[in-house]
């Protein structure tokens, strides 16, 4: 392949500056947060395998870009030898566009796999599968509708006559990318509502919520790509200003890797986040109340108990009565195991738990009409 020599004025340098950093930084991430999971963690959930999914992909983004640039793409058009890089530009852009829904997909699947391995409450979980259904099955039709753009003739999309006798592009290209900022907004919305109910100490529970809203990054990344399709279908320096949709994509998918795994490096900030669920009684009359996610149970952990008094923030809002008499205390005690208890422990040190021994103590208060 004959490399193109970058003339005055390309985005070339700057694009493959930004892309090559970005590409490192996710890297990076994604390798911290499977360090935190396999020796800090002891447990790597099928939201880690996502990520690491994920990443794969937007690095073979990141292969196919080269190859944009290689043929010119961010050079003026009339600098360009058109006749020559003509088809072979175009059938990379018909196979770049099918992967990246791909690569949003698997990022926007990762954070909901996240959220519902955190969270217990049910009706959220119910939630968090909605919305996953939503996105696979928009995926899904965002890469049909990419692959057959030309209908029966997908060769067509990097005919010489290319766009004619294919779809409405434009239309194709704002619909899918309004519904990708669509779900990007609902995904990181979600788990907000939970956040703030948390009883933690007020400066700390803002940098929490502050973690899950690095996403506003990627959303925002994403609708400044909706900019750069504008000016790609009314442009007549194609070639110039098709770039840009390389750059907002590449940036909208690594700040999304790099955010979804965000939470999952909190054990290496320990110093940080240390005793950040170390909660204050609530306003309520109930001495308990204000512990944990939900209203059914309130966990907290014992002090001296090496946990450093942290709260359990499990929420379960499902379990029957269990028939005990009122004024119940139920206490257990773990020894030798770790606080991020299978399946049951939610937040398994994404808010704040390390310890190896844990006391649970359980108060279920009862009132009864005696006649």
């Amino acid at each position: 392949m004959a490399y193109i020599t970058t003339g005055n004025g390309s985005l070339q340098p700057m694009f493959l500056i930004v892309m090559s950093i970005l590409l490192f930084l996710s890297l990076v991430t994604v390798s911290l947060r499977l360090y935190c999971r396999l020796f800090r963690v002891h447990k790597v959930g099928i939201d880690d395998y996502l990520i690491v999914a994920a990443l794969a992909v937007t690095i073979g983004m990141g292969v196919m870009n080269g190859f944009h640039v290689a043929m010119g793409t961010g050079q003026h058009l009339v600098d360009l030898p058109l006749e020559k890089i003509l088809v072979p530009t175009l059938k990379h852009w018909y196979v770049y566009q099918l992967i990246y829904p791909i690569a949003v997909g698997l990022v926007k699947f990762s954070i909901l796999s996240q959220y519902y391995r955190i969270f217990e409450v049910k009706h959220f979980r119910l939630q968090v599968i909605v919305v996953g259904v939503f996105v696979l099955v928009y995926t899904v039709v965002c890469i049909f509708v990419n692959a057959f753009e030309c209908h029966s003739k997908p060769w067509r999309a990097w005919d010489p006559s290319f766009p004619e006798g294919c779809n409405n592009l434009s239309a194709a290209y704002f619909s899918t990318a309004a519904i990708t900022i669509f779900t990007d907004l609902v995904i990181l919305v979600m788990p907000l509502p939970r956040l703030v109910k948390l009883n933690l100490h007020r400066g700390r529970k803002y940098a929490l919520i502050a973690i899950f809203l690095t996403g506003t990054f990627a959303s925002a990344a994403s609708i400044a790509r909706l900019n750069a399709l504008y000016k790609y279908t009314t442009t007549a320096d194609v070639s110039y200003d098709a770039i840009q949709i390389l750059l907002w994509s590449q940036i909208e998918v690594n700040v999304a890797i790099v955010s979804a795994s965000a939470p999952s490096l909190r054990p290496l900030f320990h110093s940080v986040f240390k005793g950040s669920s170390y909660g204050k009684r609530g306003t309520s009359n109930t001495p308990y109340a204000g512990y944990g996610i939900g209203d059914s149970h309130y966990r907290r952990t014992l002090p001296g108990a090496g946990t450093h008094g942290a709260i359990e923030l499990t929420s379960r809002d499902d379990e029957p009565f269990s028939g005990r008499a009122p004024g119940v205390v139920r206490s257990t005690s773990k020894a030798g195991a770790r606080v991020d208890d299978g399946e049951n422990s939610s937040q398994e040190l994404i808010l704040d738990q390390h310890s190896n021994i844990m006391k649970t103590v359980v108060i279920e208060m009862r009132s009864e009409d005696r006649g």
